[in-house]
């Protein structure tokens, strides 16, 4: 899609340069008289047609002016001529709908990152300064499950993290009857002394460029997915729900910075040899969830009762299945996983993905 659009508009660009030519006395019988003012607009037009598309396809944020200058050039040329080059008025159409998308992601995203820094900035209301070091004797309560999986993940000896901001790329599907998975690329930031996060995701789906953002904030939760920018796919805030199944989401992804699983809003009670059930409490949300761990010490499965949706009255078996480990920072952390709704017609596997980078401060 974004070399498709590229190419419209390169071409789109070419073609105001007859104009230009015609304005210089080369004969183009397809045009009407031009003056040599007028022919440099036409040029003005195409340099500006040409420099959105490298901009574009470069992804400068700078095409969004220069397009939209170009439209507006372009289309008061077209509209000067236009018996002759009225059908330039489609490309315009199709590069002003890009456009407008175009701008509507660029204020999106940055209200996105407005959100980020508010949350970060939060990392430290909390009044009890956090332990440096972590040690042994810190973990020595907790299920004997949890200790060996902190102790193999290397915590040990290392300061307690604050913040965490996590890279993925990942698959997705919207229902189980779908066999084609939509390419995703997310960012994810997170606190630690206070429960919060921010998921922000961008993919196409069938060709149409579509960004999200999932988040945990001040005891709520709230998910917002949106085509272009503009049309909205899933919206759901506001609601018990959606609060308890976002809480859930980060205590699942604690195990990619495991200290938090010391923090005092998280309780941990041995279901055997493998298994604990760990509860999490914040500003009255409260959830739940089972971690499986093998006999190393690795987290190899992540199970919860979350709401697949706000009008379900019971919560659906949610599964998070480690299918591979990596070492970041000293840290081993699950870096792929296969995320799975298990479905009363079956389970629904809708989303697979991979941790690319980790950042801990």
């Amino acid at each position: 899609m974004k070399y498709i659009f590229f190419i419209i508009v390169i071409l789109h660009g070419l073609i105001h340069v007859p104009g230009f030519l015609k304005s210089l006395g080369y004969a183009i019988p397809q045009l009407p008289a031009i003056n040599k003012l007028t022919g440099i607009v036409w040029l003005v037009a195409s340099f500006a047609m040409v420099a959105t598309a490298f901009l574009y396809v470069g992804d400068n944020a700078l095409w969004l002016l220069s397009g939209a200058i170009a439209i507006l050039v372009s289309q008061v040329l077209i509209i000067s001529s236009w018996h002759e080059a009225k059908y330039g008025t489609l490309p315009n159409i199709i590069i002003l709908i890009v456009v407008v998308g175009g701008c509507a992601m660029w204020f999106y995203n940055h209200k996105v990152e407005k959100e980020i820094q508010v949350m970060l900035a939060q990392k430290n209301i909390l009044k009890k300064p956090a332990e440096k070091i972590i040690t042994e004797n810190m973990i020595k309560r907790y299920p004997a499950p949890v200790q060996r999986w902190l102790i193999h993940s290397g915590i040990v000896g290392k300061e307690m993290v604050q913040t965490v901001y996590i890279t993925q790329k990942g698959e997705m599907r919207l229902n189980p009857g779908q066999r084609q998975w939509f390419k995703s690329y997310s960012q994810q930031y997170f606190t630690v002394s206070i429960p919060a996060f921010i998921w922000k995701v961008s993919m196409n789906i069938y060709l149409l460029p579509v960004i999200g953002r999932d988040k945990f904030a001040d005891g709520k939760g709230e998910m917002k997915i949106m085509l272009m920018g503009l049309v909205p796919i899933a919206v759901a805030g506001d609601n018990p729900k959606i609060h308890q199944s976002a809480l859930q989401r980060f205590l699942g992804e604690i195990s990619w910075f495991p200290q938090a699983a010391l923090k005092p809003y998280i309780h941990w009670e041995a279901i055997n040899e493998s298994s604990a059930r760990a509860t999490i409490t914040y500003r009255g949300v409260r959830g739940s969830a089972v971690f499986h761990f093998n006999t190393k010490g690795e987290l190899v499965k992540f199970v919860a009762m979350r709401y697949k949706d706000i009008n379900d009255e019971k919560p659906t078996e949610w599964v998070a299945t480690v299918k591979g480990y990596g070492e970041f920072h000293g840290i081993k952390i699950p870096t792929s996983f296969d995320a799975t709704w298990m479905l009363s017609d079956g389970p629904f596997t809708w989303f697979r993905f991979e941790i690319t980078d980790v950042s801990y401060q």
